[in-house]
C-alpha cells in the first residue's frame, strides 16, 4: 500500500548481525522489482464493477502468459464503509409523534487517495544468482467523465519516484527499475483530459520517458493530447500514446467506403474547396 507502510529494516549480508526472528536475505535472494500503472474502472465511482472485474481479468492473464504468478495483492475498493443513523419523526409537527431511524452505510473512500496493488513474480529465476524479478501492478480508479483519481495516482508516481531512495528501508530487494513509467490507460477517453494534466504537472519536475497504451479509448484526440503539454508548444517529457484499437476516425472512413461501395456511389467532399473568382477585366 502506497505511502502508508512502516519502514522495515533493511536486509544485511550473511555475515553481519540481524535481528531475532528474522533471517538475513542471501545475494541470490534479491529481487529486482519493476512498476506498472493501470488505470481501471472506478468499481464505487463509476458504478462498473464487471468492467472493473473483466480490466483486471485481462491484466492477469496477460501476466500470466509473460511468465508471472500473483503473490499477493491489496484493493482499496470497500463498499461496507461506515453506517451513519438517519433520525427523523414521521409527523414532523407533533412532537409526541413516532420516530423513523433509518441506517445507511457509506461507502468508504480510501480508492480515492490509495492504489489497488497487485504483486506478481517471475515462475522462474531469469538471471542467475539474482532473485525472481517482481513487478508491481498499481490499480488507479477512473470514470468516464471526472478522469482518474488524482490523488492515488500522484501518490503512485511519487512512490515509484522514490523507490530507489527507499530501497535501503525494503526488505529484500535489489533494484528498482524507475528509469521509464508504463502506464496502460486510459480506460475511457474522457479521462484523457485528467491523465493529460496530471502527468504534465508531474513530469515537469522529473522530465521521465512515459509510455502510454490504451486497449480501449478510442477517440482521435487522444494521441494529440496526451503528448502535447499544457501551451501545446511542448511535449510532456518523453512520452509515447499506443492504442490497440482502431481510433474512431479509421471505424468512420472504414463504415463509409463500405456504405459506399454497397451503394454504387461516389462520396463527395462534404467541405469542397472554394475557387475565387477572377477578377473583372479592367
Amino acid at each position: 500500500m502506497v505511502g502508508a507502510n512502516t519502514p522495515l529494516k533493511p536486509c544485511l549480508p550473511p555475515s553481519t548481525e540481524e535481528k531475532p526472528g528474522r533471517k538475513p536475505c542471501l545475494e541470490d535472494d534479491l529481487h529486482p522489482v519493476r512498476f506498472l500503472i493501470a488505470t481501471v474502472p472506478d468499481p464505487i465511482d463509476s458504478h462498473l464493477a464487471q468492467s472493473f472485474d473483466r480490466a483486471v481479468d485481462a491484466i492477469q492473464n496477460g501476466m500470466q502468459d509473460s511468465g508471472y504468478i500473483l503473490d499477493r495483492f491489496y484493493l482499496p475498493w470497500k463498499r461496507d464503509g461506515q453506517a451513519s443513523w438517519n433520525i427523523s419523526r414521521l409527523l414532523p409537527e407533533k412532537p409526541e409523534g413516532f420516530l423513523s431511524i433509518n441506517a445507511k452505510t457509506t461507502p468508504s473512500d480510501v480508492h480515492r487517495s490509495m492504489p489497488g496493488t497487485l504483486l506478481y513474480r517471475a515462475a522462474d529465476r531469469r538471471t542467475p544468482n539474482v532473485g525472481e524479478e517482481l513487478v508491481v501492478v498499481f490499480l488507479i480508479g477512473e470514470t468516464p467523465t471526472s478522469g482518474v483519481q488524482r490523488v492515488a495516482l500522484n501518490r503512485t508516481l511519487e512512490a515509484i519516484q522514490k523507490c530507489p531512495e527507499n530501497l535501503h528501508g525494503m526488505p529484500c530487494l535489489k533494484s528498482c527499475e524507475t528509469s521509464e513509467i508504463r502506464i496502460i490507460g486510459p480506460y475511457f477517453s474522457g479521462s484523457t483530459d485528467s491523465l493529460h494534466h496530471l502527468l504534465w504537472a508531474w513530469n515537469q519536475r522529473y522530465k521521465k520517458k512515459i509510455e502510454i497504451v490504451s486497449g480501449s479509448a478510442t477517440v482521435d484526440r487522444n494521441w494529440r493530447e496526451l503528448r502535447s503539454a499544457d501551451d501545446e508548444k511542448e511535449q510532456v517529457g518523453n512520452v509515447s500514446f499506443k492504442a490497440t484499437v482502431a481510433p474512431d476516425i479509421a471505424l468512420t472512413t472504414a463504415f463509409n467506403d463500405f456504405l459506399c461501395n454497397q451503394l454504387k456511389v461516389v462520396p463527395k467532399d462534404p467541405d469542397p474547396p472554394k475557387v475565387p473568382e477572377p477578377a473583372p477585366a479592367a
